[in-house]
């Protein structure tokens, strides 16, 4: 009898050898007892056993529902393996939908997704399905049928002709198509509602809990494979659009590993250095750049990888022009270096810089003419007294020295304005500060007695010798001067001074004028603004961006009927990669 082939089974028998013990137990007993027996050894034994039998009937409905349990996992990871390999949408879906009807035995499914556009339901994969379910109306029907009813749990109909629902629902016509059994989940993405997973089957079937868990499981591995396809295409997409912007950007890019190789490189920069960008792709930058780098060791490239560097090269390697160069790091995987063409801006630098050197020189005109009219007036007397015959020689050896101290002096006063209005050689020497501000105050001396201001100088002695643009450097310091001057109409006093802090020296002009309400002075460095009737508004702003550009700042402070102090801050370590030429 199969029904008691599970049960325990205990023989009781007066037979006590021990063939006949075994002669019970290979007739199938599981124990053996042998009379006389005491009643409550029986029904012990009986307890054991039934507890045993217990035990056995527990141990395997656990490993039928481990089993189970495995079979659903691996047909959940054949479906996540199957659309984790999509990277387009429709190759997605049917991966994951053809794994899924392999993994509960089905015979057809579809996808219907959801355009998010117009609101409209498409049909995007399909398999085993009757075409005639696939168009019109019926499409519409059978996606209507399995939408879950707002709870986003999948929907079962085991039998289309018998449907659960005591309403007027008809469902007839799927099943005229050929299906019987259809079921359903809802497919909802972060961004919504998003479509329906429909599976059917020929033939009437019931659906085990775990085929709904595995019907849940699926929508919700098709939910991620949609957000991931999408993903993965702005990813392309944006990748695609990087490629298109890295190849269009007219400065010069490579893109450097932490070996300093060339990992990338733009069309741009294969232009400028005369190869292909699959040719610089894997060379040495150190190598590739060497002309741009000059000596210096460790090299800007190699300094970027941990900081910012910047640069400016003329004529790198035969080049003509002038180039900046800026090296970004990018973590410890490398560095990114860009290489711009600023020849025209160099060019129209130099040309607002010699504008305005033209400018300060017509704001010194009046002071000019004064000093140079001063020996002339000197040399005029005396080469009159000279053509006197009947000067004594003494007195004419007196007055030829004292014509040839007057030409000397026009001399020197011609050279400075010569010095001053020369264009700016655009080398970095060594430059004393503190020669360098006498020589401006020469300059603007005349300028300064003439509007009646007086100058205090408290310098520094000991300040080092900076790497700097002397001319430009030379134009800031004027301006600055000639602006204090018109900042005291009736006069005052100008204290230039200069000191060392730890990271730069700061030369500051202190004046005594009429100083600056916060409005103007929130615009002083803005191009082209001036208070004054014939100003251009450009001095202040050149002169700016001249310090900034050789690394320091340009600082200023003002109240009003207390005066305004100008601060040109230069660092003591600025990176420099041009030959310094020492000034003469």
């Amino acid at each position: 009898d199969l029904g008691l082939a599970s049960l325990p089974i205990i023989m009781l028998t007066a037979r006590n050898t021990t063939y006949d013990r075994l002669d019970s137990l290979e007739a199938g007993a599981n124990d053996y007892l042998t009379k006389p027996f005491d009643l409550r050894e029986l029904q012990a034994r009986v307890q054991i056993w039934i507890k045993l039998q217990q035990e056995m009937r527990r141990r395997a409905d656990a490993e039928a529902s481990l089993l189970r349990r495995h079979q659903e996992l691996a047909a959940i990871y054949a479906v996540s393996e199957a659309v984790g390999k999509g990277l387009e949408l429709e190759d997605m879906l049917s991966a994951g939908l053809s794994a899924a009807l392999d993994a509960m035995s089905l015979d057809a499914g579809c996808i219907y997704l959801i355009d998010r556009d117009t609101t409209q339901v498409e049909l995007r994969v399909s398999q085993g399905m009757p075409s005639r379910l696939l168009e019109g109306a019926t499409r519409r029907r059978l996606c209507d049928v399995v939408s879950a009813a707002g709870n986003g749990e999948p929907v079962v109909i085991e039998d289309l002709l018998q449907p659960p629902s005591t309403g007027t629902d008809d469902y007839t016509d799927l099943a005229d198509a050929g299906l019987r059994t259809v079921a359903g989940a809802p497919i909802r993405t972060s961004a919504g509602e998003a479509g329906t997973l429909v599976v059917a089957s020929r033939t009437v079937r019931a659906f085990e809990p775990a085929e709904i868990r595995l019907l849940r499981a699926v929508g919700r591995e098709l939910e991620a494979g949609i957000e991931r396809v999408e993903h993965f295409a702005v990813a392309r997409r944006m990748a695609r659009q990087w490629e298109a912007t890295f190849a269009s950007i007219a400065d010069g890019i490579s893109v450097h590993d932490e070996d300093l190789r060339i990992v990338r490189a733009n069309p741009a920069l294969a232009r400028t250095l005369g190869a292909t960008a699959d040719d610089l792709t894997g060379q040495d930058g150190e190598q590739v750049f060497a002309d741009w780098y000059g000596d210096g060791s460790p090299t800007p490239l190699r300094l970027g990888l941990s900081r910012v560097q910047t640069f400016q090269v003329e004529n790198p390697g035969r080049l003509p022009g002038f180039f900046q160069v800026t090296v970004y790091p990018m973590g410890r995987v490398g560095a990114v270096q860009i290489i711009q063409d600023i020849t025209e801006e160099k060019e129209m630098q130099a040309g607002l810089i010699q504008a305005e050197k033209m400018a300060v020189l017509g704001r010194m005109s009046a002071s000019l003419a004064h000093e140079v009219s001063n020996p002339l007036q000197a040399l005029r007397s005396g080469l009159s007294l000279l053509l006197k015959p009947s000067l004594e020689e003494d007195k004419r050896r007196h007055y030829l020295n004292i014509a040839a101290a007057e030409v000397r002096r026009l001399i020197a006063i011609v050279d400075r304005m010569v010095n001053f209005y020369r264009p700016s050689a655009d080398v970095y020497a060594n430059t004393d500060l503190n020669s360098l501000l006498r020589e401006v105050l020469t300059l603007a001396e005349e300028e300064l007695q003439r509007h009646r201001v007086r100058i205090t100088c408290q310098f520094d002695e000991d300040l080092p010798k900076l790497q700097l643009l002397s001319d430009q450097i030379r134009q800031v310091f004027l301006n600055i001067i000639l602006n204090a001057v018109e900042a005291m109409p009736g006069g005052g006093r100008l204290t230039v001074s200069t000191v060392q802090t730890s990271s730069e020296v700061q030369i500051s002009f202190s004046d005594t004028g009429v100083g600056m309400e916060p409005a103007v002075l929130a615009k002083v460095f803005d191009p082209f603004y001036t208070t004054k009737e014939t100003g251009t508004g450009l001095g202040l702003s050149i002169s700016c961006r001249i310090v900034e550009r050789q690394g320091g700042q340009l600082q200023v402070s003002s109240e009003v009927g207390e005066g305004s102090v100008f601060t040109v801050c230069l660092p003591l370590l600025r990176v420099n990669h041009e030959a310094a030429i020492p000034e003469p």
